[in-house]
């Protein structure tokens, strides 16, 4: 049997100094980063017996969701 686990990103930071006005919307959105709480909250629901035994992560190239990952 195949489990497949689908999660969203943990939480984000919406304002973040580093990112240049002239980058498009798309570009701004795939390089936020997680707060310091999403990551915590990332590493906290990654200790979850059910991860124990997983074969293959698969994420988009956003930063958040690699971080997530």
């Amino acid at each position: 049997i195949t489990t497949i686990y689908l999660m969203r990103h943990s939480f984000y930071n919406e304002r973040v100094n580093y990112l240049k006005d002239n980058d498009s919307l798309l570009v701004r959105n795939q390089k936020q980063i997680l707060t310091i709480d999403g990551e915590e909250l990332a590493k906290k629901v990654s200790n979850n017996e059910i991860f124990s035994d997983i074969d293959m992560v698969i994420s988009s190239n956003y930063v958040r969701a690699m971080a997530t990952a």
